[in-house]
């Protein structure tokens, strides 16, 4: 009897033990596995309850993203050879990149290599060696481009050999880039959206710290909220690599930040609030303004920021013209007047009054015709001693995916075009700054929905979600869910709200691959919320916030300083007025004849 009763009490505290693991771990997962969650979670932007779909995580695959560092000094050929490849780039599984850096670990290599601090404290794991400063010979300026919508399966199936080179590691030799050195990027942070991952390329920090969570996003009152609309709500809130460039080098420093998109351009660009009345403002944020049919240099609101409007700006007609007179442009693709189409060398037309595919081709151009608009627009400033910092980031196929779709011949044809120019670019800077010049390509691989529509809501997430809250905006806001202030307030309440809908979720079949987390909950109580500070602000110009071991180690090294200076200082003392006195004992010890005078 006694056997039994000690078999069943076991039994019972074996199911109770596991069914507090179970509920432990659907309402606070392990920090480790979903560090993607904490680095994508801004208080306020990014809702009290996430929910984690597969669809918008990160890429399923690590070799999606990677980052190339680039000396085109050491690249042979002519700048005007062209490689424009058809579909047969070889497997990207014979070669594979060993090692991965960070996102955020770029940007600081990039600072380090022309002798700035960098924008982060925090050792760029992974990343030394890459670029070394030389005092002596330190580069004149930095190119670093970007490439969005574009993964492995996009570079196998469309014969991307340049982006190939990057994915896989290979020497970059295609159209004569460059010696390399190629990283693959971990893991990004969630949920995965352009904008917010190429603010953290120019700020070296997550979205936990430079708050650009998404696109866009709802907040916690409801009201949609644009990145980089123009008020300083929505733009970065801590110092992006222009920003540093721009202070260390007292606004001397030439900052240039160009995209078809707005708010690419946006997020490499330095920050408005640097500039200063009674200094040379240099710093050009480029982007494509429709309403104009030209690129030209505006702040976040459109508003002109220089004085001259012709300054880095090319209508519709200059940039055709500009094609026109670059041999090699003809060798990318054709221009029919008369049809008004473009056409590429795998006989793919494109309509040219289609805005997605005008911008394609004008970014592209526009690219190309960078360098020598900054000859002779900005020739003082490139041919000055201070470093000189350009972005460019290709936005314009997630246009054309939009339009014809990621299978179509017209979006395969666009990613060749853009795949092909990117050499051209780099050496079109080269003879800008000739063997001065270093440059990085990242590729970030395809792009996910950002803030889904309604019919990309999955509906029994829906129905759950309403049971246990009725009002809420998912439907707007997926994959955040804003809770009502009182439930926020109290995170016992709002651990057991999680808890709740977890167990929901998991037992509705129909809501595969969709997992709960609780930011408030669980980050705030993990360890992760020492390395990943929420909503954390840093102002334009300081780097990162003081730590309680800084100030330990300051204190150490300064009373150690003043305590070791007194010591040479008495040892110095010391000797300086030491006695010269004979000494008798000394003398008649070490005299030797001091025996025999003793004898005698």
């Amino acid at each position: 009897m006694m056997m039994k009763m000690t078999t069943t009490a076991a039994l019972l505290l074996l199911a109770l033990t596991a069914s507090v693991v179970l509920s432990t771990a659907l309402a606070t997962p392990n920090a480790n596995s979903r560090s993607d969650v904490a680095e994508g979670w801004f208080a306020g932007r990014s809702g009290d309850v996430i929910m984690h779909d597969s669809a918008l995580s990160s890429p399923s695959s690590d070799d999606d993203a990677a980052v190339a560092f680039i000396n085109p000094s050491n690249a042979p050929g002519s700048a005007n050879q062209v490689q424009y490849f058809a579909p047969a780039a070889p497997q990207l599984s014979q070669i594979a990149v060993d090692h991965s850096v960070s996102l955020y670990s770029v940007a600081d290599v990039v600072s380090r290599l022309f002798g700035v601090a960098p924008l982060t404290r925090k050792s760029s794991a992974g990343a030394e060696g890459l670029l070394r400063a030389d005092v002596f010979h330190r580069p004149a300026a930095n190119l670093m481009l970007s490439v969005n919508e574009v993964g492995r399966a996009l570079v196998e199936k469309a014969g991307l050999r340049n982006i190939a080179d990057v994915l896989t590691g290979r020497q970059l030799d295609a159209a004569s880039m460059g010696a390399s050195q190629v990283k693959r990027l971990k893991p990004l942070s969630y949920p995965r959206d352009m904008i917010a991952h190429l603010t953290s390329l120019a700020t070296a920090r997550a979205p936990s710290y430079h708050g650009v969570v998404s696109r866009s996003w709802v907040n916690e009152h409801g009201e949609q909220v644009r990145a980089f609309d123009g008020s300083a709500e929505t733009d970065s809130l801590v110092s992006t690599l222009a920003d540093l460039f721009t202070q260390a080098f007292d606004h001397e420093a030439m900052t240039v930040s160009f995209s078809a998109d707005p708010q690419q351009a946006s997020a490499f660009a330095a920050h408005d609030a640097l500039k200063s009345k009674d200094k040379k403002w240099a710093n050009f944020r480029v982007a494509y303004d429709a309403e104009r049919n030209s690129f030209r240099i505006a702040s976040p609101q459109g508003d002109q920021t220089t004085e001259s409007a012709s300054v880095l700006t090319l209508s519709r007609d200059d940039l055709l013209a500009k094609r026109f007179a670059r041999p090699f442009s003809a060798a990318l693709y054709s221009y029919d007047a008369a049809k008004k189409q473009f056409v590429l060398p795998n006989k793919v037309t494109l309509d040219a009054t289609q805005d997605e595919v005008f911008r394609l081709f004008a970014e592209v151009e526009y690219a190309l015709s960078l360098p020598s608009m900054l000859r002779h627009d900005m020739a003082a400033m490139v041919s000055d001693d201070v470093p000189d910092l350009f972005s460019v980031s290709f936005s314009t196929l997630s246009g054309i995916a939009a339009r014809f779709g990621r299978d179509s011949q017209e979006f395969l044809a666009a990613a060749r075009l853009i795949d092909a120019a990117l050499p051209l670019v780099i050496k079109e800077f080269e003879k800008l700054y000739p063997r001065r010049l270093v440059a990085q390509l990242v590729v970030l691989g395809e792009a996910a929905p950002a803030v889904a529509p309604q019919t990309q809501v999955p509906q029994g997430l829906l129905t759950t979600v309403d049971q246990v809250l009725p009002h809420n905006q998912l439907r707007q806001s997926f994959p955040f869910v804003f809770v009502d202030a009182a439930t926020r307030a109290d995170t016992k309440v709002l651990a057991g709200l999680c808890r709740k809908l977890a167990t929901l979720i998991v037992a509705d079949h129909s809501t595969t691959g969709i997992e709960v987390y609780c930011p408030r909950v669980h980050f705030e109580q993990s360890a992760l919320s020492d390395e990943v500070p929420i909503s954390s602000f840093i102002e334009l110009g300081a780097t990162t916030a003081v730590q309680p071991a800084d100030v330990q180690r300051y204190q150490i090294v300064l009373w150690l300083s003043i305590l070791l200076g007194f010591v040479v200082l008495a040892a110095a003392y010391a000797l300086a007025f030491m006695e010269t006195d004979k000494d008798t004992l000394l003398y008649s010890k070490f005299n030797p004849n001091s025996d025999d005078r003793k004898r005698r």
